[in-house]
This record gives C-alpha cells, structure tokens and sequence, in this order.
C-alpha cells in the first residue's frame, strides 16, 4: 500500500519516509560530530609541531650559547684540570642537549601517533553509522541488486550492492537461508527441465564452416551472478570444483546479449545467442534473479563502502557526504512539510485497506533535538530541511475558488455583501417595528383605511423573516382616582 501526505493527498513516497528521516538525522549528527572531533584532532597536531618546533628553535639557542661560552672559557685558562673541567662541561652540555632534541622528537612522534590512531577510529566510525542506517533503509534514488558466488567446496555466498546518486557506493553481506533455493550449489534442471543452448562451432572434415551445436545445461551449475554496471554474467560450470567446462553467459537489462562456451579451460569467442535462446535464457534469468531478491532484507553487515571511488573509513571530509543526503532529502521533507495539518509534526498516513488507513508523524522538535549538541557550522548544514521552523498554515480557500487568479479575493468579497444585506434586511423590520411601539398612544387607534391604488411593486429580494419575536405594545395605564377621607365618611 502507497502512502498519503498527512492532508490525505496522495504522495509518491512508497516507504515510511519518515522513519527513514530519523535515522538519517542520527546517521548526519554522527558523522558531523565525529568529523568536528576530527578537525580537533587535526589542530591539536598541528599545535603539537608549533609547540616542538618551538623547542627545537629553544634548544638550539641554548646550545650556541653553551658552545660560546663554553669556547670562551678555553681562551682565559691554561690550567690542566680546569682544561679538564672545561671540556667534560663541553661533554655534558653536547650529551644533555643531544638527549632533549631526541626527547623533543620522539614526543612529537608519540603525540602525533595518538592523535592519528583517534583520527582513524573517528574516520572508521562512520562506516559503523553507515552501517546502522543501510542495514534498515534504503537510500532514496539508489540501484542495488544481489551478486552471488559459490566457492570450491560448494558454500554459497551473496551480497547486496548499492549505488547512489551521492557519490556512494557499497556492499552488504547477505544471509542465506538453508531452505532457500540458492543455499546449496544449484543444477539448471531444477529451474528449467530440458534447457539447451546453441553455440556457433567450426565443423566438417572437408569443408570447414561455421554452424550452430547444441549443448545441454541441465547438468550444469549456477557458479555466480556477478553484476557490473547495466550488464550481469551467469556463470554456469558443470563441476563446481573444478569449473573449467561450462557459459559464461552475459545479459543487458535482463536480456541475453553474450554467450562464451568454456571447453577445458579453453573459452570460444563471444556470439550472441540464437534468437530461439533468447526467450529461455531471458526466462532462467528472471527466475534466478527474483530468487536472489528474497534475499535482499537478509542483510547481516557491511562489507565495504567507497565515497568518491575513495574507502568511507579513509575518507578526509565524510561531511560531503552528509551534505549530499541533506540536499537530497530536502524536497521531500518540505514537500511533506507543506502538506502537515499540524505546524510543529511531519505527518503522512499509510493506507492498509480501501476504508482503513494510520497516521504516522515525526516530531521537529525531537529532529531538531539530534542536532542541538554540534557546532553551529555543522548545524547549518541541516538548514535546507527546516526543521526550526513551523509548517506553513494550510490554505482553507477551496481548490476550485484558489485555482483561478484573483478569484479567491473576489468570492470573499462576495460573501461580504451577501451577509451585509442579509443582516440589513434581518434588522430593518425590528427597528420599524420597535419605532412603531414608540410611537402608539396609551389607547390604541383603529387602524387605518387602507390607501387607494395599486400595490407597490414586490422587492427583488424580500427579506427573510425575523427570528427574534416581535415587540408587544406597551400596556394603557389605568385612569387614576383621587379619593379623600371626607368623600369616604360622607358616603
């Protein structure tokens, strides 16, 4: 199942790009790191040869002045044993002097051999992070494929090669099951029964010409799959020990190219095969390589790994590397980035069925956080993916309305005048009405006649009715009485 962006637009991302994120911030952060500890190191050996080129220039001073005094006390005393003691003093001086300038060097050495050993580990390190990250990722626009070998005594081995557009290439060593086909040397029969191969001979006794003979490979046994580059070679013997009979069979993106017949130790010139070949080879082919590709997530360690055609543990700025994969990986995470409902997460959901799919997310924060502890040159590096920065709002204009210039501007305006005269008519009978009330007597008048003539003429828009209830009029106050305490008497 495909993945979707964390919007539920549909990506092309074909793997949990985020998982690969992650291990690809520590991978950088590492070797980041180590490269910083390096540049130390590096500078440190530097100081360290200042520091003993500084004593070489102290010493030699101090020996000139010895020699010259030295010298000048053998000019003021003819004395025999002050002679004597002049000249041990000489002695003395040359032997301690000689004894520090050794001292100086064999320091320098050992300094610098300790810094070159912790440079090293530093450097080899980084085929260990290497490691880490390839034997659970793939890196984004990568080739591999899997090469395949038997030894003398039959062992099979094999290995995934990668390649990428950084510059790197590697390879990792694979496990075999013991129930998988390739465990143990393999005969062509079990793939393809009755297999056969034409192969372009000298024949006759007479008349020498060239021919077609064919040959039967069902006896033979598959001795390597060796790529280079966009070809591949089967390589079929019939004695696995001994391998001096058997093809060397040579396919172009999957299809037959090159046939070599191997006749004790003895190889015929390449031709192409025989176009009634082309289809079963083509097909022995596909069937070894799709058995090989089982193997492509057994992944067990990493044999090698070259940066610039240069080994990766000897390599002096691994941090281009880093560079390359940030560059690369940038795009994307902005990509995903743009479309992440929530402005602090990546977000991107993984469909599982047609009515089922989960969100899986990655923290900026927690990304930002693998990086916190390098030098802020190093910091800079992960700049392009921005991960110090909030996800872009989405936008909540609707797709059709923001897919038309201007549009969105003037259906929001619309929108206003509407409400506007919406509300005008909602709140114009209420403010009649309320004037009306004001306006009544305490006693309440016939109505009117109605006037004469023709109706007005119905407004374009009637307004809607009221929603609030209409306002009661006020209640006549009762006459009042006056009654004194005589009139009650009196009655």
């Amino acid at each position: 199942m495909g993945y979707l962006y964390g919007d539920a637009t549909e990506s092309t991302l074909d793997h949990n790009y985020l998982e690969f994120l992650k291990a690809a911030v520590d991978f950088a952060a590492g070797v980041l790191e180590s490269s910083d500890r390096v540049r130390r190191f590096e500078d440190e050996s530097q100081q360290k040869k200042r520091d003993a080129a500084r004593e070489r220039e102290q010493i030699a001073s101090v020996e000139r002045a010895l020699t010259t005094t030295v010298d000048q006390c053998l000019t003021v005393t003819d004395a025999p044993l002050t002679n004597k003691c002049v000249h041990q003093v000489r002695a003395l001086t040359h032997g301690e002097i000689e004894r520090s300038k050794a001292a100086i060097e064999k320091g320098l050495e050992r300094e610098l051999a300790r810094l070159q050993a912790q440079i090293k580990d530093q450097r080899a390190g980084n085929l260990i992070r290497l490691e880490r990250l390839l034997l659970e990722h793939d890196l984004p626009t990568s080739r591999q494929w899997v090469d395949y070998r038997l030894d003398d005594a039959g062992k099979a081995s094999a290995d995934l090669v990668g390649v990428s557009g950084l510059k790197l290439g590697w390879s990792i060593e694979l496990e075999i099951p013991p129930e998988h086909l390739l465990h143990t040397p393999l005969r062509i029969d079990r793939l393809m029964p009755q297999m056969t191969i034409d192969v372009p001979e000298m024949s006759g006794f007479i008349r020498k010409r060239v021919k077609p003979k064919r040959y039967k490979v069902t006896k033979d046994h598959v001795v390597a799959v060796q790529h280079q580059g966009d070809e591949a070679v089967l390589v079929l013997r019939t004695n696995v020990a001994e391998r001096d009979t058997g093809f060397d069979i040579t396919f172009r993106d999957g299809v037959p190219s090159q046939v070599v017949r191997l006749n004790k130790g003895k190889a015929s010139d390449p031709s192409e095969p025989e176009a009634e070949d082309v289809e079963r080879l083509q097909e022995l082919f596909g069937k070894l390589t799709a058995s090989l590709a089982e193997l492509r997530n057994n992944r067990r360690a990493l044999r090698s790994a070259r940066l610039d055609d240069k080994p990766l543990a000897r390599h002096a700025q691994p941090s281009v590397l880093v560079e390359r994969l940030v560059d690369e990986m940038a795009p994307v995470v902005r990509e995903i980035s743009q479309h992440s409902l929530s402005p602090t997460e990546l977000v991107l959901k993984r469909v599982l069925a047609d009515d089922q799919r989960v969100e899986i997310f990655a923290s900026k924060a927690e990304l930002q956080a693998k990086i916190e502890t390098l030098s802020p040159d190093a910091k800079r590096v992960f700049d392009p993916l921005e991960l110090d920065q909030p996800n872009p709002v989405p936008s909540m204009v609707p797709p059709a309305v923001a897919s038309r210039p201007g549009a969105a501007l003037a259906e929001a305006e619309t929108e206003l005048d509407d409400e506007a005269q919406a509300d005008e008519a909602r709140v114009s009978p209420i403010v009649d009405e309320a004037t009306t009330v004001m306006a009544a007597p305490a006693i309440p008048a016939p109505s009117p006649s109605k006037p004469s003539g023709p109706p007005p003429p119905p407004s374009r828009r009637p307004p809607p009715p009221s929603r609030r209830k209409p306002a009661l009029p006020p209640r006549p106050k009762e006459p009042s009485v006056d009654v004194s305490l005589d009139d009650i008497d009196g009655g």
